[in-house]
């Protein structure tokens, strides 16, 4: 049943407070039944009705994985982010958010995991170095954005290593 709320593992079941769902430690809860083997919820802290602390999301396809771990501070995404591949449970993505936008380096993994991309960000735009890296690591295509643009000297690969093209990017 599309929408019906799933009871999540190793929890007491969630009772109604204040007309949210909350687990025993007082956390929100919210639960989405997809498939019938297929259960997504999370777990947040609330403050004042809004998101603050770390919020935690798990898939569970008869094991259960955690695929995301969010920070929150007053509401916004805030702080440390980090998300799991579901198939293999191995680490997928990493960066950091403040007052609900990507700031820093953001780290992307593959199923194997090998560094797919790192990319930076300034005020929830890419700014600065930007890597793109072929599935064997190798590295695909490399320059510089600024406000989301490519500017510079872009330089791009083949999986093999050998350079394909370097291009210009004016400002």
């Amino acid at each position: 049943m599309e929408g019906a709320r799933a009871k999540p593992p190793n929890l007491e079941e969630p009772k109604e407070i204040d007309g949210f769902f909350r687990t025993e430690n007082g956390s929100l809860f919210t639960g989405l039944l997809t498939k019938e083997t297929l259960h997504q919820y999370s777990e947040t802290p609330i403050k004042s009705e809004l998101r603050e602390g770390t919020q935690l999301i798990w898939l569970s396809k008869k094991k259960h994985v955690k695929i995301y771990s969010i920070s929150y501070k007053a509401g916004k995404k805030h702080g440390d982010f980090l998300g799991w591949n579901s198939q293999t449970g191995e680490l997928s993505s990493m960066g950091q958010y403040n007052k609900g936008q990507n700031e820093g380096p953001f780290v992307r993994y593959n199923k194997m995991g090998v560094v797919t991309s790192i990319s930076n960000y300034q005020d929830g735009k890419l700014n600065g170095q930007n890597v793109l890296f072929h599935p064997n690591g190798k590295p695909k295509s490399a320059g510089l954005y600024s406000n989301n643009k490519k500017i510079g000297v872009w330089y791009y690969w083949q999986e093999n290593g050998i350079k394909l093209e370097t291009v210009n990017y004016q400002k």
